[in-house]
């Protein structure tokens, strides 16, 4: 079943999510990164795109069935008198409802500033073929 994911508008990640996902998310921020959430067959991976971005600048936690992701990135200061800047600091935080998750297997690795979490179904989740006697 696909439901309508509900965001603050000019917030784009993913337009539907499978059941893995309530149907509130929730983020914080003026940066907002571009977000996609797919199922593959061990469960869902949550994928967002993070320039810039080292591994000690992210945190990510779940807590009563709500995965947040957080990230600061704050630029060095110059000595130099700066013109104008368009590099500003960018942060933000990101949470999700999720459920049929094993939570205890959930990863993450960051590669070339695309940040994947893999989210494993719990077992009770994953389809079952009844045998019929």
């Amino acid at each position: 079943m696909r439901e309508s994911m509900s965001v603050l508008p000019s917030v784009c990640f993913w337009d539907y999510i499978e059941d893995a996902f309530s149907s509130k998310g929730s983020y914080s921020s003026s940066y907002s990164p571009p977000m996609r959430a797919v199922e593959e067959d061990h469960g869902y991976s949550l994928y967002a795109e993070l320039p810039g971005f080292k591994v000690e600048d992210l945190e990510i936690t779940c807590e009563d069935s709500r995965l947040t992701v957080k990230a600061e990135k704050k630029e060095e200061k110059e000595k130099e008198v700066v013109i104008f800047d368009e590099m500003k600091n960018k942060s933000f935080i990101r949470s999700f409802s999720v459920k049929d998750v094993d939570v205890d297997k959930i990863s993450a690795s960051l590669k070339d500033g695309i940040l994947k979490i893999n989210l494993p179904k719990s077992e009770e989740s994953k389809p079952r073929k009844i045998k019929i006697s």
